[in-house]
């Protein structure tokens, strides 16, 4: 499911299942970052499964999930199993690669967002955020709004470079960053 036109109405995916599915980013649900700022409606993703998607390809690869924080919303309990996200060919840049093999979330406003009831397990990843990958707003900004990661679950999460179960921001060569908002996290279970 892409969502890359402008809607007057929320969308709502709910109580579905999605296996075996393989794109280059957003195997299951994809929403173009550049549709933020003219579309208002939103995607309610609510009690939902998802296991075994695929995604791989070159530039910037998000999981099964690859969306923004102004356009997504997650209710209920949403699972994800034995997915995965890998990286084909050189790294032509210093953000490419292949980054939350579940979920790749961008803060795409300044603004604080909760991530609850999200339960992974068995993803892997061949660069950052086994399951889960946050790239934030407020990388130079001085003021803070994290994303809050609560009541979710990470069990046997993998990644090949850096953030076995989730990450945020990019590392570069010079020892510095992109996208590495804060995060805050609470009442989350990591084995």
């Amino acid at each position: 499911f892409e969502l890359n036109t402008v809607h007057d109405n929320n969308i709502s995916i709910s109580k579905s299942k999605f296996i075996k599915n393989e794109a280059s980013s957003g195997s299951c649900v994809l929403i173009s970052s550049s549709t933020g700022a003219r579309n208002p409606c939103k995607i309610i993703i609510n009690n939902n499964t998802f296991t075994r998607n695929i995604n791989h390809g070159s530039g910037i690869v998000g999981g099964a999930i690859k969306v923004n924080t102004q356009q997504a919303e997650f209710v209920g309990d949403n699972y994800f199993f034995q997915n995965e996200a890998y990286y084909d060919g050189n790294l032509d840049s210093e953000t490419s690669g292949a980054y939350g093999a579940s979920i790749y979330l961008l803060q795409s406003k300044l603004s604080a967002y909760t991530l609850e009831g999200l339960h992974f397990e068995d993803d892997t990843v061949s660069h950052g955020g086994g399951s889960l990958f946050i790239y934030g707003y407020d990388e130079t900004s001085q003021t803070s709004s994290p994303v809050t990661v609560s009541r979710c679950s990470f069990t046997k999460c993998n990644s090949d470079q850096f953030g076995g179960a989730f990450a945020t921001g990019i590392p570069k060569s010079d020892s510095d960053s992109v996208g590495n908002n804060d995060v805050a996290i609470s009442h989350c279970v990591f084995t």
